[in-house]
């Protein structure tokens, strides 16, 4: 019956916001269970609030996890989590580091799609960019592990 399918609903909301809590949301935690996937909507929710320090914090979390998943398992890194990483570094006029996410994106073995096209093209325009705003750049460096 529904209301017992919305109890199911509610007990794992709780059960999935009590295990975010001690993270701070700002890494995925280890686990069967989750993924760098679950942080899609948490980093949309930072990005939608203006907590741009927040949505790096996720960002960079869910770049790590998708590399170490790259490197264990096969297959190409997801872009979309480099793709917004670069997004609020522009927005932060980070442009070196939106430049350095790019690169670093564009080094690695890509999953299928249109979006790594699309992030080739966004390199092409942000390193202009960079190199036309560098009088403004606040960059610091990515907060990433070096690539293996």
């Amino acid at each position: 019956p529904p209301s017992e399918i919305m109890s199911r609903i509610d007990w794992a909301e709780e059960k999935i916001r009590a295990i975010w809590r001690p993270h701070d949301g700002n890494e995925v935690p280890e686990g069967p269970s989750y993924s760098y996937v679950d942080l899609v909507e948490p980093i949309k929710e930072a990005k939608r609030s203006g907590d741009l320090d927040r949505a790096e914090g996720l960002l960079l979390s869910a770049i790590s996890a998708t590399e170490r998943e790259s490197r264990e398992f096969g297959g190409g890194v997801a872009p979309w989590y480099y793709e917004h990483l670069a997004i609020v570094y522009r927005k932060h006029s980070r442009f070196k580091d939106e430049v350095a996410v790019l690169e670093r994106y564009a080094a690695l073995t890509h999953a299928p799609g249109a979006k790594p096209a699309k992030l080739q093209e966004r390199l092409e325009c942000a390193r202009g960019f960079a190199t036309a705003k560098a009088h403004m750049d606040q960059s610091r460096g990515l907060e990433l592990e070096p690539l293996r």
